[in-house]
């Protein structure tokens, strides 16, 4: 409706411990993103000779142009300087605020932040003018592509009227914890974040790689979205283009969006704040969709200018995965060590199929006696976690086994 309308500004971060393959994982999602930057590179390469050239021949003219210019009484104008050129960019890393203003002056169409390792991020303020509660302000600016103004002492005022920036990156559980500490908690920061802990699984050889094929269409999907142009305001300068749905869409989201705002009542705190993010994110989601269909020449869109029902449906399911993954998380994060102890224990059996005798726990846990294995175990039982099953012999004979399930 007029009056709310969502950027598609997404700030995503995959949690895993180290080794759980989250960088090749990155490194693939964001193929297509880097071989851009690398031809962007290039092109700025051939760009800056040229202008090298262009400018040290201006140089000349303007050093023989003020030679001439005092012995004449209606001199000419001087010569023009040629514009130096800027570098496009798809993506950045590290930099201050200010040097992101910068940036999003000569990118307007906005950029993604990439981090390895988001726990750089969390260290606003970390540069000498860094400024700590000035740069958190100024990224919650940019979470809505809000208008941005920076004031420097030593040179000329920043302005960026659709100040846009996305986040992907990765972070180790433990160091998130201590990234966000209270302060971004409570400043919303946290609940910006769609965040995600896959389960661990073991690492397997397989020669299945990416089809050809696949990684072309992939890239022709990202040049075509890159390929997007904003639409112009009465002065010529960028806007972003606003994209209504459909009645059918439109039915399904003011559904969801009572629903959600319902279901928003059973939470406090941070839950709340996420919850009450994971709406705009839904509408975030579906508009991503939408441009990726239009990209994929998607034959069931009826209308590239509206979004449908079937982006809206998919915005909405994901909205609510990483709604229920967010709760997960922050319930995760909110253990004290005795849970968190008996969490990972139940991981770890998880992870050998969900039940295990007390002879393999003693040695996947390196228990030196049997009854501590088996303590450790009963521990789990008087939790409710699982239960002790034992299974009958075999054709052979022999004693009863006991083996510790988990409970469902």
């Amino acid at each position: 409706k007029r009056g709310w309308t969502e950027p598609a500004i997404l700030w995503t971060a995959v949690i895993g411990e180290s080794g759980t393959q989250k960088s090749p994982a990155f490194r693939l999602a964001l193929k297509a993103v880097r071989n851009r930057q690398h031809r962007l590179m290039k092109d700025h390469q051939t760009a800056m000779k040229e202008w090298e050239t262009q400018h040290a021949l201006y140089e000349i003219a303007m050093s023989n142009w003020k030679k001439t210019a005092t012995k004449e009484d209606a001199p000419p104008d001087p010569p023009e300087a040629p514009e130096q050129p800027t570098c496009s960019r798809s993506w950045i890393e590290d930099c201050t605020t200010e040097a992101l203003a910068i940036l999003l002056e000569q990118n307007p169409r906005g950029l993604l932040t990439l981090r390895n390792e988001l726990s750089g991020w969390f260290s606003f303020g970390q540069y000498k003018n860094g400024g700590g509660a000035d740069d958190v302000a100024r990224w919650l600016q940019m979470f809505d592509a809000d208008p941005l103004i920076i004031d420097r002492k030593t040179s000329r005022t920043i302005y960026v009227p659709c100040a846009s920036v996305s986040i992907a990156g990765g972070i180790q559980p433990a160091i998130l914890e201590r990234s966000l500490g209270q302060q971004h908690r409570d400043n919303g920061l946290l609940a910006r974040l769609l965040i995600a802990h896959p389960p661990r699984r073991a690492k397997r050889w397989t020669e299945t790689t990416i089809d050809p094929a696949i990684d072309t269409a992939v890239t022709t999907v990202f040049d075509r979205l890159y390929a997007i142009e904003p639409n112009l305001d009465e002065d010529g300068d960028p806007k972003p283009i606003k994209l209504p749905l459909s009645p059918q869409a439109k039915q399904a989201w003011v559904a969801f969006v009572n629903e959600h705002g319902q279901e928003q009542l059973r939470y406090i705190g941070e839950d709340a704040a996420m919850w009450s993010k994971s709406a705009g994110y839904a509408a975030r989601l579906a508009l991503v969709i939408h441009c990726i269909r239009l990209a994929a020449d998607d034959p069931t869109i009826e209308d590239d200018e509206v979004i449908d029902h079937m982006s809206i449906d998919a915005g909405i399911r994901l909205s609510r995965w990483f709604a229920n993954e967010a709760l997960r998380i922050y319930r995760m994060m909110s253990e004290d060590e005795n849970t968190r102890n008996q969490r990972q224990l139940v991981e770890l059996i998880e992870r050998q199929g969900g039940s295990i005798s007390p002879r393999d726990w003693q040695r996947l846990r390196s228990h030196k006696k049997a009854k501590d294995a088996k303590a450790e175990l009963d521990a789990l039982a008087e939790a409710g976690l699982g239960t002790w099953q034992s299974a009958t012999p075999g054709p052979r004979g022999g004693r009863p086994s006991r083996r510790f399930v988990l409970t469902e």
